[in-house]
């Protein structure tokens, strides 16, 4: 279950949550410490709201063992409304996506047709920085004759809204 304890009066604690026998993974505290983000044996994401008192199912992963659920990594947006995560797209693959915590709602940032995961946010919200594996270099191997795809994972950007440039923008230096 999830519990807090006052750092202030360390005798004192306090149970946040009743979800009963399982396991809870690693909890993540949103940035204005009003909300707790985490994953359980059953692969659903969940969010606590300190303030609410309520937790709120975000999502259901896919295909997730011990290895991925012990490594899920979501990321809070600066301003704490905002959680980026990767989302399991049945398959193999996966998809970052963003929880609305004000409106609920996922919204599936890129496809999923390609491996993305391990998304984080820069320090202002202005883009989303994520692990991508879309570089193909084909490479002839020597061992079993066929072709292998060595070091295909990359780093990516997206811009959250349609006013923020791009970074790779090209820059007038005059």
């Amino acid at each position: 279950e999830l519990t807090v304890r006052d750092l202030d009066q360390p005798g004192a604690e306090q149970k946040l949550t009743s979800f009963g026998p399982g396991y809870r993974y690693r909890p993540f505290w949103s940035p204005d410490s009003k909300r707790i983000a985490f994953i359980d044996q059953a692969m659903k994401i969940r969010v606590y709201d300190v303030d609410k008192k309520k937790s709120v199912d975000v999502d259901r992963g896919l295909w997730m063992y011990d290895d991925e659920l012990a490594g899920f990594t979501p990321s809070w947006s600066p301003d704490s409304r905002w959680l980026a995560y990767r989302k399991d797209m049945g398959n193999r693959n996966g998809a970052i996506a963003l929880f609305d915590t004000q409106e609920g709602k996922v919204h599936q940032v890129t496809s999923g047709y390609y491996n993305d995961a391990l998304p984080s946010f820069d320090p202002d919200g202005k883009y989303l920085f994520f692990a991508t594996n879309r570089s193909f270099e084909p490479v002839y191997s020597d061992v079993d004759a066929t072709f292998i795809y060595p070091n295909s994972t990359r780093l990516a950007v997206a811009t959250l809204s349609a006013d923020v440039p791009s970074p790779m923008s090209p820059r007038d230096d005059s």
